[in-house]
């Protein structure tokens, strides 16, 4: 879930997602809709997603591969899906072997770097309608090299009908004092069984999972970085970790640490999605999971905010974006171009991804009219310029960030305690910056 500052700043603070200097092949594609067609051709088309087991979103890809193909009988399309765990490995493999995708997602300013001599130049007439700001870690100079795919925000989604029920306000969830206040209210009706009769299975008030596995699951670093350092930039450049808001922290965690159950073998959004919790602390790529294991929760996100700290602040970030490959014939090109036009256009695959994917495709046409309330809201946010830059998802440091998960884990589990949280992310970060 996300937050923004007003259109001027909002400009100004997602341009902040960065520039790119690497060298990458000066190429455009000839933009669609201008009477050019591709001939008989196939895509392929990699992808990357959650690792959980329940999650396949296959079904989902192919009935908006039909819809295309309905339309366009001259492209057939093919689809590769594979865990976010082994997808860059895959994607090099793939890109230096045969059978090289067409169009395949990268996360931003550092994949510019490590794809750079796979990446084609996109027409700014085919992105016009983008946030602005949104298009900064894909740009170099004039040159574009991605379609943005879904804006993503992190903090609390909720049960709305939980929260409902037990007369809480939602609102609450923006004041710590009055957030704490909250859980212990509803942490109370539900150890009294005041609300079995219209939940019988809640037992808590926060979903967790597995705690072995809740940090790295949840990703915990984006909860942590974006507050530490609000540009990507600075992220690379500094030199240590003062974590100078990790008491703030420190009393959300052991908030939602408190008032949750260990739940072995399983992830977080199962158990919000069976509403054995009302409320689970992630971020909006969650909801595919969520929504797949239960069509017909109600949900509404709500920011991670502790008194006057960054207020209404929702760190918000690009969750990856498309590109295309510029090694590929061109009338792959064109086609993959023709596809990625309609996938973020409201009369092509728009419906798709706000309505099945659950995603927040950052294209004006398509979130002024969305019906996906989470959507709206991570618009809303974003209009309001109450959001701070996500910088965890947009630098590699994946060493560093799997520090992070090991040490929350152990205080979660209570191996650990806080002070020994903060002491070793400090010396992992100055370990990994030397």
């Amino acid at each position: 879930m996300p937050k923004t500052y007003l259109f001027s700043v909002v400009f100004t603070l997602l341009l902040l997602f960065s520039s790119c200097v690497a060298e990458v092949k000066d190429i455009n594609i000839p933009a669609p809709g201008i009477g050019i067609e591709s001939e008989y051709t196939t895509l392929n088309i990699f992808i990357s997603q959650p690792e959980h087991p329940k999650t396949g979103s296959l079904d989902v890809w192919q009935e908006i591969a039909d819809s295309f193909t309905e339309e366009n009988p001259n492209v057939s399309i093919e689809f590769n899906i594979i865990g976010q765990s082994r997808y860059k490995a895959a994607l090099r493999a793939k890109l230096d072997g045969s059978g090289s995708p067409d169009i395949f997602m990268i996360d931003g300013e550092d994949d510019l770097s490590m794809f750079a001599d796979k990446l084609e130049g996109l027409q700014t007439l085919m992105l016009q309608d983008v946030l602005p700001g949104v298009l900064g870690s894909v740009r170099v100079e004039d040159e574009i090299f991605g379609f943005p795919i879904s804006l993503t925000g992190y903090g609390f989604l909720y049960n709305t009908e939980i929260f409902g029920m037990a007369g809480l306000d939602a609102n609450d969830f923006e004041i710590f004092d009055a957030l704490e206040k909250m859980i212990g209210e509803l942490e109370n009706k539900i150890f009294a069984g005041s609300l079995s009769g219209d939940f019988p299975e809640l037992i808590t008030t926060f979903s967790m999972g597995e705690k072995s596995n809740w940090a790295k699951n949840v990703r915990i670093e984006n909860f942590i970085l974006p507050f530490e350092f609000d540009t990507p930039e600075k992220l690379r450049k500094a030199e240590r970790f003062d974590f100078v808001y990790n008491e703030r922290l420190h009393k959300i965690f052991s908030l939602i640490n408190k008032n949750s159950k260990n739940a072995a073998g399983t992830y977080p959004e199962s158990e919000f999605a069976k509403k054995t919790a009302a409320a689970i602390m992630g971020d909006t790529s969650m909801l595919y999971e969520i929504y797949k294991q239960n069509p017909n929760i109600e949900i509404a996100f709500a920011p991670i905010v502790i008194n006057n700290w960054r207020q209404r602040s929702v760190p918000l970030g690009c969750n990856g974006f498309f590109a295309v490959n510029s090694s590929v014939p061109a009338a792959n090109k064109i086609a993959a171009a023709n596809f990625l036009q309609w996938l973020f256009s409201p009369d092509g695959g728009g419906e798709f991804l706000t309505q099945k994917l659950f995603w927040t495709p950052p294209y004006q046409s398509i979130l002024q009219n969305t019906q996906n309330r989470i959507a709206a809201q991570i618009y809303q946010y974003y209009r309001d310029g109450a959001f701070i830059p996500q910088t965890a998802s947009e630098v590699h440091m994946l060493n560093f960030y799997e520090k992070i998960q090991k040490s929350i884990t152990e205080y979660a589990e209570g191996r650990e305690k806080w002070q020994y949280v903060v002491e070793y992310i400090k010396s992992s970060f100055a370990y990994y910056k030397n």
